[in-house]
Formats: C-alpha cells, sequence, structure tokens
C-alpha cells in the first residue's frame, strides 16, 4: 500500500513521540495519540485502515503501524505486530541506547 504511518505514542504524556509516514498526512490525521490509545487491542480495522499496535510497551511508549487496507481482510496481522515490536525497539535504542550490563562481583575482583 501506499498509504503507511508508523507512529511512536507516549502512553504517560498521551502524545505522539515521532510519525514517519507514506502519504498525506491528512490521510492520518484522525488516528491522533488519545484516538490511537482508546483501543488497546492490537489490531484493528477502522473504516478503511487497518491500525496496529505493539504488544508490550517500553519506557511508556508504544508503536502503532496504520496503514490503508487493499483487501476487506488484512491477512498475517501478527506479521504485523512483529513488525510493530521491532520498531519500537529500534526506536527506543535509538533515543534511550543500549541499556548497559552492571558488572558482577566476579569480574570486579579481576
Amino acid at each position: 500500500t501506499d498509504k503507511v504511518s508508523l507512529r511512536f505514542v507516549n502512553t504517560k504524556t498521551k502524545t505522539i513521540e515521532k510519525v514517519l509516514e507514506n502519504g498525506h498526512g491528512k490521510d492520518f490525521a484522525s488516528f491522533d495519540a488519545k484516538a490511537l490509545l482508546v483501543s488497546k487491542r492490537t489490531f484493528w480495522e477502522e473504516n478503511s485502515y487497518a491500525i496496529v499496535r505493539s504488544p508490550l510497551q517500553a519506557k511508556g511508549m508504544v508503536a502503532y503501524i496504520v496503514f490503508y487496507k487493499m483487501s476487506n481482510h488484512v491477512e498475517d496481522a501478527d506479521i504485523f505486530k512483529i513488525l510493530a515490536s521491532q520498531a519500537l525497539l529500534l526506536f527506543c535504542i535509538d533515543r534511550y541506547g543500549f541499556a548497559e550490563k552492571k558488572e558482577t562481583s566476579e569480574l570486579k575482583k579481576k
């Protein structure tokens, strides 16, 4: 599809932190943070669009993939959930960096 939006939403402030889109912004105007956060589902369809949410949060953030449906039925919704999760992981690594491993007592002794 030519109309896709990847949205990273802060669940605490209920704001969109970052948007990556292919298509016109007006195509996704109704999918603001509050509208997306209303549903706790990880997949749903609304009018001509399908919305996929990352199954888990990271650092109080969730990722949404919103895309224009080319057919009446979206197959393999689980694949899109995996993509949303991977996008959220990369977003968090970019924003917050890698988590540092703490040294164990054995390493400190050496």
